[in-house]
């Protein structure tokens, strides 16, 4: 019993951290980016999600070669411990790191002692459109990745090996998305792509679980992989978005309780969809219902983003403002 526990504990900090990095990681890249390019730069971090998904399911790909006793009794283990050297590239990173020039350039002006209970209570509306907009592109991904495999392989009884192999295409197929979609997020504006990307979402959601539900196995990757290559368009604009929600002193903080708040409420996006499983007899409606419903919300914030947020300010040291 302690090694599933020490589990959950060891995710939940991890995701505590995952929380942080993320926030600064797209700040950064935002605030260190020509402006011509911000959206560009800020789309970058989003890789790490394809590149870890693809290393992480990779490995377990391989220790499922392992026979049922070797896999429960250690092959399982060793994922883990191979990522731990990655502790040392993370370490040189945060040495070598230095900060960007908009926040070197507001170092003289008056900085709050509290950020995000200045949000809050200042702009909380700016907050809820930020929270909106990421709903989908987070919780899409929970749904069409976590949900998708373990209603495969439990429910749908779908070998093990064909709903992994799903999550390695998807994360293929999000690798090119996200690095294509960044590079127009310039000249298209993330919240045109937030809204569109939304809408297509709610559209495939119940053709995709019909898919899976199916049990074909080119049906079974075709429909994660669109799912996934859906939702990563709306996430590689979402660090753009959520920046220019926020003024450069209160961007990182803006950006880290928009992205957190909002992964909070998609994480118990999967509880739910099993709970409706087992109230509509394994239906597929429970978790399209569930896609298409975040979707709209999603879709409705980018609308409203899009009539409220200000033009984007040539200044490299600006922080777009709500109307």
């Amino acid at each position: 019993m302690a090694a599933p526990v020490l589990l959950v504990l060891l995710r939940l900090t991890q995701g505590i951290a995952v929380g942080g990095e993320w926030s600064g990681a797209v700040t950064l890249a935002f605030e260190h980016a020509p402006p011509e390019r911000r959206g560009w730069y800020a789309s970058l971090p989003q890789l790490g999600s394809p590149v870890g998904a693809l290393l992480s399911s990779g490995a377990f790909a391989l220790v499922l070669r392992s026979s049922p006793s070797q896999f429960d009794d250690w092959a399982w283990r060793l994922p883990f411990l191979a990522a731990f050297p990655l502790l040392g590239v993370a370490f040189y990173l945060r040495r070598a790191m230095h900060e960007s020039p908009v926040f070197e350039s507001g170092r003289a002006e008056p900085q709050s002692g509290a950020p995000a209970l200045e949000i809050v209570a200042q702009v909380p509306g700016r907050l809820l459109l930020a929270i909106g907009t990421a709903l989908i592109g987070i919780g899409g991904y929970y749904m069409f990745t976590t949900f998708a495999v373990g209603y495969g392989v439990r429910v749908l009884k779908i070998p093990e090996t064909t709903m992994v192999n799903s999550t390695l295409t998807a994360s293929v197929a999000e690798l090119i998305v996200i690095a294509c979609v960044g590079r127009v997020v310039d000249r298209v504006r993330p919240w045109r792509i937030t809204f569109c990307g939304s809408l297509v979402c709610a559209a495939i959601a119940w053709p995709a679980f019909l898919m899976i539900e199916s049990r074909q196995t080119s049906l079974v990757l075709f429909a994660v992989a669109a799912g996934v290559c859906t939702v990563s368009a709306i996430y590689a604009a979402s660090g753009a978005l959520l920046s220019e929600l926020f003024p450069a002193r209160l961007r990182y903080s803006g950006v880290a309780l928009a992205y957190n708040l909002a992964g909070v409420v998609a994480g118990l996006l999967p509880f739910l969809a099993t709970a409706l499983l087992g109230a509509t007899g394994n239906h597929v409606s429970a978790p399209a219902g569930i896609v298409v419903s975040v979707a709209i919300v999603s879709a409705l914030a980018a609308w409203r983003v899009r009539s409220s947020i200000a033009p984007r300010e040539p200044s490299a040291t600006s922080g777009s403002a709500l109307a």
